[in-house]
């Protein structure tokens, strides 16, 4: 075998190791359904009622993600919405903000952006492609996700995640708003707040 081919032949196996034992970057923990009794806010209106937790603490944070997403600029709130009347509630041009005590608006990402933001905080790079589907499955479970109709009696429950875009993680003073939820039969919108702290 000539030098050049051994070389080849090292560097080849070099990389296909590098790549098989490169897990993933975080591991996520298994979602798990919290009950409706341990939110601490809730929201009632004739037809919805939405339920939600102040924003994950770092350590719960940490415990579910295997990182630190205040840190990547992430706010993290559970969410459980419950159709409490006899018609669909369209939720497909539904919109989610958290609302600081200065009137300043923190926008919903999507679990792939908020995935995106944890890779670009820990320079995160290189990774296994198999491992990373398992992680960004696992990341997105968590993640609050409803069909386009929440049919009578139907409940959704998930994490929703604020970008903080360079702000400090505000410590009180946040409400949960919640605009464009319809009623089906009325073809009218819901606006939903919901105060946090």
């Amino acid at each position: 075998m000539s030098r050049l081919a051994k070389t080849l032949s090292i560097l080849l196996g070099c990389c296909t190791l590098l790549f098989t034992a490169c897990g993933a970057p975080f591991k996520v923990a298994p979602r798990v359904e919290v009950p409706l009794e341990s939110f601490t806010h809730r929201a009632e209106t004739a037809r919805v009622t939405v339920y939600a937790g102040a924003p994950l603490s770092e350590d719960e944070v940490v415990r579910l993600f295997d990182g630190n997403l205040l840190l990547a600029g992430l706010l993290p709130v559970r969410v459980s919405i419950v159709n409490q009347s006899s018609a669909m509630v369209e939720t497909s041009r539904a919109r989610f903000y958290l609302v600081t005590a200065d009137g300043k608006r923190l926008k919903q990402v999507s679990p792939k952006d908020a995935l995106k933001k944890l890779f670009d905080y820990y320079g995160v790079r290189t990774y296994n492609v198999a491992s990373f589907e398992t992680l960004r499955e696992r990341f997105s479970a968590h993640a609050l996700t409803f069909p386009d109709k929440l049919s009578e009696g139907a409940q959704v429950q998930g994490i929703i995640f604020f970008d903080l875009a360079k702000a400090e993680a505000p410590s009180s003073g946040l409400t949960l708003r919640i605009e464009r939820l319809r009623i089906a039969q009325t073809k009218r919108d819901l606006t939903i707040d919901l105060e946090l702290n």
